[in-house]
């Protein structure tokens, strides 16, 4: 059974089956009998009339089958459709390294309220405006919210890895600032400062110069003029946790094997996470870096990180300036035994 679609292919249609028809009847008038045979010739003549109509219908059914649907787009739908594919071509080519965060957990988890609380007023112009993130990063920062509103950090463990590299990228930021200070070619101009941060930091903060955040960077860790959820979702797990009682296999199982805990670690290293988090704010709120900067044109030999560990007070063997992440552990699950019961797979 064919479907037949599409305005052009039904007149086109309609036009070949009538014109079908009338050759049909003009040639049944136009038969004469046979006398000697005493029978009517009803075959159907093919002239050159008849031949072209059936021609031009078998075209249009052949042709048209399955292309009458695009042939029956409208210009608006084919603009939209190219609009579309513009769009997956420059998201696939041109756009750019990703924007990394400079935002911390807490920040976060105040956006992530406001927006639940009131979507209308919150989007991502609002964002922007108030905390020191761009109005792309916070309208892909929003829909990642808005696709999962149930998205939270379960452990200690991501909330430090997290503002770890955002520390880390704070220090970037600061470090390229100092340089330049120290090598007289930013003074009190605001756009020098900006040129250098859009040039000289790497790819994925060169938004910080791009969309001038400079005077937002003391709200990294949270507004204070804004309200802040009444509970994080670390303090919300800790305490469905808390209630938590093992069951009868989980009771089995640490019989042979006891789960191992990393939460006083966890603690420790956060501890020192937010003292380094409340000096660096205290920097940016009245962007001021002579306490790198001074000790760096006294010394040449004194480099930025080491100027840095000194003024934070950070063991040289700590892990907060050497890498994004913490050192790996075991997993926290209730009990691994998988080591002391060995599995056998029944075949049947």
């Amino acid at each position: 059974m064919v479907v037949l679609r599409g305005s052009s292919f039904s007149h086109d249609l309609v036009r070949g089956l009538r014109m079908l028809s009338m050759r049909s009847v003009r040639s049944k008038r136009n038969a004469k009998p046979d006398a000697s045979r005493g029978v009517t010739n009803n075959e159907l003549r093919m002239d050159h009339e008849m031949f072209d109509a059936v021609e031009h219908l078998s075209d249009t059914l052949i042709n048209d089958t399955s292309r009458s649907v695009a042939a029956s787009i409208t210009k608006e739908h084919q603009r939209a459709r190219e609009n579309i594919k513009a769009r997956i071509i420059f998201r696939k080519n041109f756009r750019g390294p990703p924007e990394l965060t400079i935002l911390t957990y807490r920040a976060r988890e105040q956006i992530a309220h406001l927006s639940m609380t009131q979507p209308s007023e919150w989007g991502a112009e609002a964002v922007s405006e108030y905390f020191p993130i761009s109005c792309c990063g916070a309208a892909l920062l929003l829909q990642k919210q808005r696709k999962n509103p149930h998205r939270f950090f379960r452990s200690l463990d991501f909330v430090v890895n997290h503002d770890t590299q955002s520390i880390k990228n704070w220090l970037t930021l600061i470090e390229v600032i100092c340089t330049a200070q120290v090598e007289d070619q930013v003074k009190a101009n605001e756009s020098q400062t900006l040129q250098i941060l859009s040039t000289r930091l790497p790819s994925g903060l060169r938004w910080i110069g791009v969309a001038n955040v400079l005077n937002k960077l003391a709200f990294a860790d949270g507004n204070p003029a804004l309200p802040y959820p009444p509970q994080t979702s670390i303090e919300a797990f800790s305490f469905i946790k808390s209630r938590h009682q093992p069951g009868y296999f989980q009771q089995i199982a640490e019989r042979f094997c006891k789960p191992i805990d990393t939460t006083n670690e966890s603690i420790c290293v956060r501890e020192q996470q937010l003292s380094v988090i409340n000096k660096l704010i205290s920097l940016f709120r009245c962007m001021d870096f002579s306490v790198f900067t001074q000790p760096l044109l006294e010394d040449s030999a004194l480099t930025f990180k080491t100027v840095c560990r000194n003024w934070l007070y950070i063991d040289s063997n700590s892990p907060q300036l050497a890498q994004s992440r913490l050192p790996k552990t075991k997993s926290k699950v209730d009990c691994d035994f998988t080591k002391s019961i060995r599995y056998k797979r029944v075949c049947t």
